[in-house]
């Protein structure tokens, strides 16, 4: 039930991202749509770390800043 839970919400992460990514507009004109488009891509990167820490915790790794997490799940992905 638990591993059903976290595999749910890696789920939702993802479709997350593909949501706020698949959603900027080919053409960005104006101001407000540059700052649209930037929330966007902010917030899918933010989900994207969140993966991160997320994969590093269920592997028994020790989360820590976005740059670490990175490397040691790099480490795991490229190994595995």
């Amino acid at each position: 039930m638990k591993e059903k839970k976290r595999i749910e919400r890696y789920r939702q992460k993802i479709d997350f991202i593909a949501e706020k990514i698949g959603s900027i507009p080919k053409k960005i004109d104006g101001p407000l749509a540059v700052d649209a488009t930037l929330y966007r891509v902010q917030a899918a990167i933010d989900a994207a770390m969140d993966l991160t820490a997320m994969l590093a915790k269920d592997k028994g790794m020790e989360v820590s800043d976005d740059y670490s997490n990175i490397k040691k799940t790099n480490r795991f992905v490229l190994t595995n």
